[in-house]
């Protein structure tokens, strides 16, 4: 499978519910109404909720999962045709899209507690590493796999699932987000404790609403 991430920004002079309701009321069915061109097997929205520490740029990260590259190159080349412009006049309505950031990852599991499948709408909480313009991508992602190895086996009693979406090789940029680690809570607890900093004390921690559509509506072999 390949994890696509795309970050989306909201238009300054809508508030997050609207951005939300036109997204998951209005863009979300237009795109299934595409899905042939799409053919995702995986789509999630995670909405920004709240930050336990720091901030982020955008107000979705919302994820494309693909069976096959000639999957995603269909898609590119549905991006490029006339027929997507549909899509794209939408995505004025609610985007600024001055703001864009999508890429590849990879996607690490480090602790999962149970393989029953996830609800259609749940919490998660992220973390997003940028990566210093001194730091050579291949060490960056070493050093970013150890700590979130080191985080997963202190704290995987509290957290249903563990995953780190590592940027794919060859493109990891200078101060843009080229990690993410995530872990889906338990419980309902006081997270300002957990032992984040041990990975890197600026990243930002946020509380991530995710909402996933059902496997019925997306691409079928």
């Amino acid at each position: 499978m390949i994890k696509l991430l795309s970050f989306k920004t909201r238009r300054p002079d809508l508030t997050p519910d609207v951005f939300r309701s036109h997204y998951e009321e209005h863009h979300v069915p237009l795109g299934l109404s595409f899905i042939e061109h799409f053919r995702w097997q995986r789509y999630v929205r995670n909405y920004v909720a709240h930050p336990v520490t720091g901030g982020v740029p955008f107000d979705c990260l919302t994820e494309f999962w693909v069976s096959a590259r000639a999957d995603q190159e269909r898609t590119t080349r549905f991006v490029g045709s006339p027929e997507f412009s549909v899509l794209d006049a939408d995505d004025r309505r609610f985007l600024d899209i001055t703001r864009r950031l999508s890429f590849e990852v990879k996607e690490i599991l480090l602790s999962e507690s149970s393989s029953e499948r996830r609800p259609m709408e749940m919490h998660r909480l992220s973390m997003f590493f940028t990566k210093p313009g001194a730091t050579p991508g291949t060490e960056f992602a070493a050093e970013i796999v150890e700590g979130a190895r080191v985080f997963a086996a202190k704290h995987r009693d509290q957290f249903n699932r563990i995953t780190l979406d590592l940027r794919v090789a060859g493109s990891l940029e200078d101060d843009e987000i080229c990690a993410i680690l995530s872990a889906w809570p338990s419980g309902v607890e006081d997270f300002e404790d957990l032992a984040w900093s041990e990975i890197d004390p600026s990243a930002p921690v946020i509380m991530l609403t995710s909402v996933e559509t059902a496997r019925e509506a997306l691409f079928s072999r």
